[in-house]
């Protein structure tokens, strides 16, 4: 995490060389972000940024944690205020999530970099509680529905949330293509427009969820 030093700064700069930063890892794995690079655009001497950051690895992690943080916030602001409801939470994760990505990109394509254990210079259990994170919400949810008998007890619940977070990314794709398709044919296309198509996409397929894991359907 930065040093004292970085904090002192004012939030204008801080913030300046967040983005200059954010630019140089967002896009491409660790290793082949040059700090070098990412100095000379930003008009800093590597002695001023020593006194800031002890190496690119804890500027990497400033920014993936920060990054992170700020998606966890975006989501929490955004969810039902009284989430007791598996299939309404999920959902609105479906949907929070999709929009956050389409929303922030670079945020994005950070967080996959830093999540890919091929690429990533991230300890495994961090990588595993940013990859994992939704898993803390929808898992005890499910258990409890299955008590009530809303979800079929005999559904495995781990497999289940392992699924709703693959649907989250193919459903992220879906979203994107469907926005992308509709960008091209018409000039008019605005944010309300894709929070429109995820709204409605999101709904069609809760539907075919609800039926796979609903108490009345599993056996």
């Amino acid at each position: 995490m930065p040093k004292p030093a970085f904090s002192r700064l004012s939030g204008k700069k801080q913030d300046a060389f967040f983005d200059l930063a954010l630019e140089a890892f967002a896009y491409q794995p660790y290793t082949q972000a040059s700090l070098s690079a990412l100095l000379k655009k930003a008009g800093m001497a590597k002695g001023t940024f020593y006194q800031y950051f002890t190496g690119k690895l804890d500027l990497y992690d400033y920014l993936v944690n920060n990054v992170f943080t700020l998606k966890q916030f975006y989501l929490k602001s955004h969810m039902p205020a009284n989430p007791d409801d598996f299939f309404h939470v999920f959902e609105a994760l479906l949907r929070l999530e999709t929009g956050f990505r389409l929303q922030h990109p670079s945020f994005h394509s950070l967080l996959l970099f830093a999540t890919d254990q091929r690429l990533s210079p991230l300890p495994p259990q961090q990588i595993e509680e940013i990859k994992n994170h939704h898993q803390k919400t929808l898992h005890p949810l499910m258990v409890r529905h299955q008590l009530k008998g809303s979800i079929a007890t005999d559904a495995d619940a781990s497999l289940v949330i392992f699924f709703c977070q693959v649907m989250m990314d193919e459903f992220y794709r879906y979203v994107l293509l469907q926005t992308q398709k509709k960008k091209e044919a018409s000039s008019e296309a605005s944010e309300s427009m894709t929070s429109q198509e995820i709204a409605n996409a999101s709904r069609r397929f809760m539907k075919l969820f609800r039926r796979g894991i609903s108490g009345q359907h599993l056996r």
